[in-house]
């Protein structure tokens, strides 16, 4: 599956970061995700933590 099955561009996001921590076999969860997404530069793009 990838990114682009998700017809918004912030669950895009989401899915890619939650692929990259799988890719470092790191825990994937609430906090993970979002430290995954500030150090992609992309937390603002995926609407931020709320």
């Amino acid at each position: 599956m990838s990114g682009e099955c998700f017809g918004k561009q912030e669950h895009q996001l989401v899915y890619q970061a939650m692929q990259a921590l799988q890719k470092k076999n790191e825990n994937i969860g609430i906090m993970t995700v979002v430290i995954e997404l500030q150090e992609m530069n992309q937390l603002e793009e995926a609407e931020g933590v709320s």
